[in-house]
């Protein structure tokens, strides 16, 4: 059980199904790294949960670094919640956690496609960048990249 956000999605040739790559915020039940891919996702028209890229959820994952990573459905649909308060509380609960686990530390985004750079220039221009971690807040400038033209 872990709580991310989705980084990016892979379509399966020929079939409904695809796999998340998820930037890893903690992990409530068992470890692993900062970033996985997730297979077993898909539409709700075949009963599977559907991702999509940016969301911030509760990931029920099966696997570990040594195999592959699948998404668990106990029911049809449950193989993701959201990442809400009350999720969060049930999820602590249900594992007898007394306490939030610790976050994991954040993996640097990778750049968008040469295709989207402008838009995320254009958002970018004159931000600073601020994180909060474990040790406290860091303060960073932006990264600028060039598009080809």
């Amino acid at each position: 059980v872990l709580e991310g956000t989705v980084t990016k999605i892979t379509f399966q040739p020929n079939t409904p199904l695809h796999a998340a790559t998820i930037q890893v915020a903690r992990y409530f039940k068992g470890s692993g790294p900062t970033i996985i891919t997730v297979d077993g996702y898909g539409p709700s028209s075949v009963c599977l949960s559907s991702v999509e890229q940016g969301a911030h959820l509760i990931f029920y994952v099966r696997g570990n670094e040594a195999s592959t990573y699948r998404a668990y459905y106990k029911s049809q649909f449950d193989a993701t919640a959201s990442a809400d308060s009350q999720t969060i509380s049930s999820v602590m609960t249900a594992l007898n956690l007394t306490a939030m686990p610790t976050p994991l530390p954040s993996s640097p985004v990778p750049l968008p496609a040469s295709s989207d750079v402008g838009l995320w220039l254009g958002i970018c221009l004159g931000l600073s960048c601020c994180v909060l971690g474990a040790g406290g807040i860091t303060v960073g400038g932006v990264w600028l990249a060039r598009r080809k033209r």
